[in-house]
Order: structure tokens, then C-alpha cells, then sequence
């Protein structure tokens, strides 16, 4: 996912008359971004978004190579002034102490189902880009099938952190502790967080929080699109996902249903449906529940897997 090169733009007027939403425009925030959730897109959006604010030295990118490197950022986070940014990369969450640096964290969460097969997807790119085969890599069964790929799961990222002890904290946490502790990060340590499901009212949010009075429309991240879609999988694969991860599809639907709890007092504008249209038929892999969460909390369409 990434944004579009379309000079349209979108005020974000958003009503929050309950303020569900943080207001984080004057603060240190830190956007963990988890990986394979739509993170690149979602802070490439708020990086135009700067930019259009005329505050572009607020958004401070290891993504967009506005720092060299992770540890730059975070030498820039421990720094603990009273500069307003917004920092972007992988592996933030727990990599520092948030209160001695005056930072709020924020994140993205996705369907477990589509991003464990686009994780499985990335890395074997990866390994056939370095052994010009993919001769030796596991099938997506056996890699589902691993004990180890819970490494991958993205309760773990919040159950464990990124801290210098992660190695040893993941190996001592059962299935049911990490999710209690992941459930705890995202409902108590977390300023906010979005769905990728529900990336329309994410990025809204996100500009909101932010004090970003417009956001362009955005497009997807081209750089994996050789993974199966989920209705191209074999059912078989589906189960066992499901199975294996059962916990970790726990702790999204936690994550989700907070999510469009806290929406539901909110008003995104008549400027919203306009948005979601310029948008309309980027997300390849939208995994909406059925039911009465059913599509958007803003409309009455119905849950479709697009």
C-alpha cells in the first residue's frame, strides 16, 4: 500500500464529541509499525499529510529514509525533547523507555489470516532474491505448521516488545500470556491504534490525532502482489491458519471490536464517503466480519472480502 500520486486532497473533518480520539498534535509519538499490516501505506498518507500542514520536519521516517537507520531513530526518540514528530519504523514497540522520552506510541493491526500468508510471501521473495531458487524453502503449509512461526504473529510484538530482553520474554510466554499481555498494549500502553480492515477510518483518525487538517487518497503496496489472495487459498490452508493461530486471531478480533467501539460516537464528515471512493478497490485482501459489525461502522453496506 502506498499513496497515490494524484494531487486530490481530503479534509479530515472529523467529530469527536466524546474525544475517544488523543489529540496528539503537540507530542513525541512513536508508530510502531507492525510489519505487513499496511503500515508503509498508512505513514506514507500522514507523510503528505505533513507535508501539505507545512510541518514536514515533524515526520521523522526510517521507512522514508528521512533517518539512515533504526538506530538514528531511536537515538533521536532517547534524545527526550519537547519537539512535536512523528516517528515511523518497525520494531519501536518496548525498544525504549516511552515515559523517560516523552513518547506516546501508536500502531496499525491486521487480519491475521491475509498478513501471515503476505509474510510467508515477503521472506520467500527475500530467499529467492538471495539463492536465485526457491529450491529448499519451505511450502506455506510447513511454514504455517512451525512452532517458530508465532515469531511472526503480531501479539507477540506487543507481548514481548523490542527491548534487549525480547529473545528471552517470547520464550518464556505461553499462548495465553501473550495474548493477555498483547490485549493489555493495545487497550492501556497504546495512545491509539487502527485496523487495517477498516483503513479508511484509520487513516482519518490518524490525521485527526495528529492535528492534519487533509490527507491525499492512497494506493497499494505494490511489492508483494505475487502472494494468494485468501480466496485463492485451499480451504485446507485457511483451517490450519486458523488453528495455528488461534490466539493471535484472538487478539485481532479484541483489537478490532475496541476499534469500532470507540468509533461508534464519532462523525468522519460529509467529506468521508468521497474519500473511501477515490480508494475504493485498493485493499485486495479486506477481511470484514459478518454480522452486526459488518462492513464500515459508518455505513450500512455489507462485509465483502475485496
Amino acid at each position: 500500500m502506498t499513496t497515490t500520486e494524484s494531487n486530490a486532497v481530503f479534509p479530515v473533518a472529523l467529530r469527536d464529541p466524546q474525544r475517544i480520539i488523543p489529540r496528539l498534535q503537540a507530542r513525541r509519538v512513536a508508530f510502531h509499525g507492525v510489519n505487513k499490516s499496511g503500515s508503509l501505506a498508512l505513514a506514507t498518507v500522514l507523510g503528505e499529510a505533513y507535508r501539505l500542514a507545512g510541518r514536514s520536519d515533524q515526520f521523522i521516517s526510517f521507512y522514508h529514509k528521512v533517518v539512515p537507520s533504526l538506530e538514528d531513530l531511536l537515538a533521536l526518540i532517547e534524545a527526550g525533547n519537547n519537539q512535536p514528530a512523528l516517528f515511523v519504523a518497525h520494531y519501536l514497540y518496548g525498544a525504549f523507555d516511552a515515559r523517560a522520552a516523552k513518547v506516546s506510541y501508536v500502531s496499525l493491526i491486521r487480519h491475521p489470516v491475509p498478513r501471515i500468508v503476505s509474510c510467508y510471501q515477503w521472506m520467500k521473495n527475500k530467499y529467492i532474491q538471495r539463492e536465485k531458487s526457491d529450491k529448499g524453502y519451505p511450502t506455506l503449509e510447513k511454514f504455517i505448521k512451525k512452532k517458530g512461526s508465532r515469531n511472526h504473529f503480531q501479539n507477540i510484538q506487543f507481548a514481548a516488545g523490542f527491548g534487549p530482553n525480547k529473545k528471552a520474554i517470547r520464550a518464556e510466554l505461553d499462548e495465553r500470556q501473550i495474548y493477555n499481555r498483547a490485549q493489555s498494549a493495545l487497550a492501556k500502553r497504546l495512545a491509539w491504534f487502527g485496523v487495517a480492515e477498516y483503513f479508511e477510518e484509520t487513516i482519518f483518525s490518524f490525521a485527526h490525532m495528529l492535528g492534519l487538517p487533509e490527507v491525499p487518497a492512497w494506493k497499494r503496496d505494490e511489492r508483494n502482489t505475487n502472494r494468494p489472495l485468501v480466496t485463492q487459498l485451499d480451504p485446507k490452508i485457511i483451517a490450519l491458519i486458523e488453528e495455528k493461530a488461534e490466539w493471535e486471531i484472538k487478539f485481532y478480533n479484541f483489537g478490532r471490536d475496541l476499534f469500532l467501539e470507540r468509533l461508534q460516537s464519532i462523525k468522519f464528515g460529509a467529506k468521508f464517503e468521497n474519500y473511501r471512493s477515490a480508494c475504493a478497490g485498493e485493499y485486495k485482501d479486506r477481511l470484514l466480519t459478518s454480522g452486526p459489525q459488518a462492513g464500515s461502522p459508518l455505513s450500512d453496506e455489507p462485509a465483502i472480502g475485496i
